[in-house]
C-alpha cells in the first residue's frame, strides 16, 4: 500500500520505463519470474571497468516533496562469475534544482544470488552527501528543494569488478509500505436480510445441501434494528447457499 501519494515500481507488467546507463550490454531486460516475487529487470554488465545505474523513469521525477522524511526503498540483486570482488561507489543518486546528492549504502546486495532489500531514509541527516560520496553532509533544506524538483533519481547496479549481472524489483518512492502491488479483488457475496424484535437473540444458520442435519452458524446476533444486514463472507464459491434464522431468546 503506497501512501500520501507515493510512488512505485513493481514490474508486473513490464519495465515501466526503467533504463540504465554505464557499463551494460544489451540495456534493461524485462524478466517474468525473475522478481522478488513476481517480475523483476535485469541488467548484464560489460565489464569495462564502468559502473552502471538503473535509471528511474518519469513517474518518479517532479515534484517529489512529500517523499521527504519517509523512505526510498528497493531490492536489489547480483549474480557474480568467479570470486567475490566488490567496489564501493555512490549506491544512490538524486537530482534536482541544480543540486545533487549521493547516498553511501551501510551494506552491498548479497553475494550468493540471492535478493537484498534496502530502506533509506528521506532526511539528509541520515547520511546524504553533496556531489560526492565524500562531500559535504546535505542540509535538510538541499534534500527539500532536490525533491521538490527531482529530475534524475538513479540507483546503483553493479557492484563486483568484472562480469555480473544485476536486478531490481519493488521500487517505491515516498511509500511507508512495501508490501505488494496494491490489487483489486471483487466478490459477489450473499446478503441477508433478517427482520424480529428488536432485542431479540437469533442464530443465523446456512447450508449447501438441505440435508436436515446439515446446518451451520453463520453468527449470532442480537437485533439492534429491524430489517438487519448480514453479509456471509464465507459464501465465496457455494453459489447454491440455504439460510434460516433461530430464535434463541424472544
Amino acid at each position: 500500500m503506497l501512501t500520501f501519494g507515493g510512488v512505485g515500481s513493481f514490474f508486473e507488467n513490464g519495465s515501466e520505463g526503467w533504463t540504465s546507463v554505464g557499463d551494460i550490454i544489451g540495456g534493461v531486460e524485462y524478466v517474468p519470474g525473475g522478481g522478488n516475487p513476481g517480475n523483476g529487470l535485469r541488467v548484464n554488465d560489460q565489464a569495462t571497468g564502468g559502473v552502471w545505474y538503473w535509471v528511474a523513469p518519469q513517474k518518479f521525477l517532479g515534484d517529489q516533496s512529500e517523499a521527504y522524511e519517509h523512505d526510498l526503498k528497493f531490492d536489489l540483486r547480483q549474480v557474480i562469475s568467479g570470486g567475490v570482488d566488490q567496489f564501493g561507489n555512490e549506491d544512490v543518486i538524486l537530482e534536482g534544482a541544480g543540486t545533487k546528492l549521493v547516498f553511501a549504502l551501510n551494506q552491498k546486495p548479497a553475494t550468493d544470488g540471492s535478493w537484498t532489500s534496502f530502506s533509506i531514509s528521506l532526511v539528509a541527516s541520515n547520511g546524504w552527501k553533496v556531489d560526492s560520496s565524500t562531500g559535504a553532509a546535505a542540509t535538510e533544506a538541499q534534500l527539500q528543494s532536490v525533491l521538490g524538483n527531482l529530475t534524475s533519481l538513479r540507483i546503483r547496479g553493479e557492484y563486483q569488478t568484472g562480469p555480473d549481472v544485476g536486478y531490481l524489483d519493488n521500487v517505491i518512492l515516498g511509500g511507508q509500505d512495501i508490501g505488494v502491488p496494491p490489487a483489486l479483488d471483487i466478490a459477489v457475496l450473499p446478503v441477508v436480510s433478517v427482520e424480529g424484535s428488536v432485542g431479540s437473540q437469533l442464530r443465523i444458520e446456512y447450508s449447501d445441501t438441505l440435508v436436515p442435519d446439515d446446518w451451520h452458524t453463520l453468527k449470532t446476533l442480537t437485533l439492534t434494528e429491524s430489517p438487519t444486514d448480514v453479509i456471509d463472507k464465507s459464501a465465496a464459491g457455494h453459489p447454491h447457499r440455504n439460510y434460516r434464522a433461530v430464535l434463541i431468546q424472544p
